[in-house]
């Protein structure tokens, strides 16, 4: 087993007072570094920096992140749900630890899209619907991981059909 003890750590986004979702991190006692390429090689959806060794995909609604001294999870809704999170991921990475002789590690780069990418696809109708000033902002904002794609209710009717598809591959959500 890799990961056997940890501290975890429940907290409002910092970038968000009181908002009603929270974040978690377990804090690790050992450096993990040596498992991120293989979770690497078998996340296809997610964003790696081979330089910092820090992993990052989407679950669902919220995103995942592994780094070699913590792991951690957004979106989430009370302690209970973070340290049911936190330790599925815990789980996810000891068995992908416990497997690596089956698996090819990978080192390959893989870069969240920027809000200038994301904006291509939106709709820019600027209709204020999503709770942002403009488009761009949304962009901005579903690049950072403060709101959700779902939330552009244009991007969901049959008009955008195509940009809502290319989108969901952009964002690993497809």
């Amino acid at each position: 087993m890799l990961i056997d003890d940890y501290r975890l750590e429940v907290f409002e986004p910092p970038c968000i007072p009181g908002s009603p979702t929270w974040s978690a991190k377990a804090h690790l006692t050992k450096d993990i570094s040596c498992v991120i390429p293989y979770l690497n090689a078998t996340i296809k959806k997610g964003f790696y920096d081979p330089s910092t060794k820090t992993l990052v995909w989407r679950n669902g609604n919220r995103r995942v992140a592994v780094k070699p001294l913590e792991v951690g999870a957004t979106n989430l809704a009370d302690r209970e749900e973070a340290e049911k999170v936190i330790k599925e991921i815990i789980e996810l990475v000891n068995s992908t630890w416990e497997r690596r002789n089956e698996i090819t590690p990978s080192e390959e780069a893989r870069k969240p899209p920027t809000a200038m990418e994301i904006y291509k696809f939106l709709p820019k109708t600027n209709c204020k619907e999503c709770g942002a000033s403009s488009c761009f902002v949304f962009a901005t904002q579903l690049a950072g991981g403060e709101v959700e794609l779902e939330n552009c209710k244009p991007l969901f009717t049959g008009d955008f059909a195509e940009n809502r598809k290319k989108l969901l591959e952009l964002l690993g959500m497809e």
